[in-house]
């Protein structure tokens, strides 16, 4: 179904306001030569009869126009839709494809807090991410308003290699993080001036802060924490007799994938069970279902994803407004649990590894799962 260009009306709740990019450019470009392959997706428009109002697809609405294009397909049915519901589709459908920069995020962030007043903590359940990750994203736009354009995730759109590195004169989320540590807006400038022109390293910010704070150390700096619990690991796998364990679980939350994939190999792990209901991350795309699988097969690790062991969004957000974990345990213990002998973990290549979010797994769903599993006789150990 087609409907008129000029029947349509933008989204009010868009965070992405910049339609002048390359990638709009490339839009422009495909559909002057193949035509819409997506439709949009609209809604009556609330107010005014025979109008519509767009939930997601704006950037395609908006390269028809440029084009001189008179209408547009999109998606069937054409029903109406609260705000509530049209945030959450707009904000889903592009979170799942990547296609928020950092700062688009932070404002979509705070949409959901400031009009729908969900907390921090229920976007971060609601989107599988730590609570700190929601608080540091949305704490984006306390940047300087010339900074902001230039922050990226700092992931390349391929995963490779593993070890492969952004550009270096790209100011990315991590090094957008430590400029905000400093209370100077012209210091805050002048150090995202010199990642730009130098190409500074995150370590190198660091110390760039440290050394602005007035807290830098006469002795030879530590590692960042994340680096400093990876060693740690690493240490005691290393030291540990490994034959009698058949499983393990692991979190990747303030680890990169190569430090993933370094404890699994050290652990001797054969396969990598997935048990995010969703499998992507927000601003780790390396962690997305697709390239995660692509990077474990070059390593000789098999990839599966058990969507059945996964926590639906409804529960999380339920437990993001509770904090009840006692009910969470209890509900994941009736309901998925007994999913637990038709999920294939008999099949596996051992030893294999349950994998979700969350460090700590008291607070994650696979502390349930190791627990299945030990009533069933196999010994795990969390990495």
């Amino acid at each position: 179904m087609e409907i008129p260009l000029d029947s349509i009306e933008p989204n009010p709740w868009n965070p992405r306001t910049d339609f002048d990019d390359v990638p709009m450019q490339e839009l422009i470009d495909s559909i002057k030569k193949f035509g819409v392959l997506q439709p949009i997706f609209v809604r009556p428009h609330a107010t005014k009869k025979g109008k519509y109002q767009i939930i997601y697809g704006q950037r395609r609405w908006t390269a028809c126009k440029r084009l001189g294009l008179e209408s547009i397909p999109v998606g069937e049915p054409i029903a109406p839709v609260s705000d509530k519901d049209a945030v959450d589709m707009m904000g889903d459908e592009n979170i799942k494809r990547q296609a928020y920069t950092p700062m688009e995020l932070a404002k979509y962030f705070e949409i959901r807090n400031k009009v729908f007043g969900e907390s921090t903590r229920e976007l971060a359940q609601r989107y599988e991410v730590d609570h700190s990750t929601v608080t540091d994203i949305m704490n984006l736009q306390k940047l300087p308003e010339e900074i902001k354009p230039k922050v990226t995730w700092g992931a390349p759109a391929f995963i490779g290699d593993i070890g492969s590195k952004p550009a270096p004169e790209v100011i990315t989320f991590s090094k957008a993080h430590e400029i905000l540590k400093l209370p100077n807006e012209k210091r805050q400038l002048e150090i995202a001036k010199k990642i730009e022109k130098n190409g500074l390293s995150i370590a190198q910010v660091k110390k760039e802060v440290r050394k602005e704070l007035g807290i830098e150390r006469a002795e030879t700096s530590l590692p960042p924490l994340s680096e400093q619990v990876h060693g740690k690991v690493m240490w005691n796998l290393s030291r540990i007799d490994l034959k009698p364990y058949q499983y393990f679980t692991v979190g990747y939350a303030e680890r990169d994938l190569e430090q993933l994939i370094k404890i699994l190999k050290a652990a001797g792990v054969k396969t990598l069970v997935d048990v995010r209901y969703e499998p992507f991350s927000i601003h780790k795309p390396e962690f997305n279902k697709e390239s995660l699988e692509k990077a474990l097969a070059k390593n000789g690790i098999v990839y599966r994803h058990f969507l059945e062991l996964g926590v639906p969004k409804e529960i999380r957000l339920k437990l993001a407004k509770t904090g009840d974990y006692n009910w969470f345990f209890g509900w994941y213990d009736k309901t998925i649990i007994p999913e637990l002998e038709e999920a294939g973990f008999d099949a596996l290549k051992r030893p294999f590894a349950v994998m979700c979010v969350e460090l700590d797994p008291t607070k994650c769903h696979r502390h349930r799962i190791a627990l299945a599993l030990e009533k069933k006789g196999l010994k795990g150990f969390d990495l």
